[in-house]
């Protein structure tokens, strides 16, 4: 009797080893070797996974000295930026300055809702 409950052990051992090896990494849980292929692949390559990175003047800064975020990073006065130099901010946005003279200005959107200013 001991003698056929070991090899039915021995068997349904096999058994297993053999449907482990047909599964997918992911369905092994966490003794798998390696990630999930969507963990990995699909990542990396879609377009949705990730948030885009943002472009243009999206914030300024008034203080001392004042800043303006563009295309995700923050820049002062002088500094240079896309090719140019960061030479004004304002409430309503930045101008950049070129190297032929050229002046590039830099607005930013009104916020999308504007509490109504009645008459003056």
């Amino acid at each position: 009797m001991a003698r056929c409950v070991r090899s039915l052990r021995r068997a349904a051992a096999a058994t297993a080893l053999s449907a482990g090896a047909l599964l997918p990494a992911h369905a092994l849980g966490p003794q798998a070797p390696f990630a999930p292929p969507a963990a990995t692949s699909a990542a990396a390559t879609s377009p949705i996974a990730t948030e885009p990175e943002p472009t243009g003047l999206t914030g300024v800064r008034l203080g001392t000295p004042p800043q303006a975020l563009i295309d995700g990073r923050w820049h002062r006065l002088g500094e240079p930026v896309r090719g140019a130099r960061l030479s004004a901010v304002n409430r309503r946005g930045a101008t950049l300055r070129h190297p032929d003279g050229r002046r590039e200005l830099l607005w930013l959107l009104p916020p999308a809702l504007e509490p109504e200013r009645g008459p003056r």
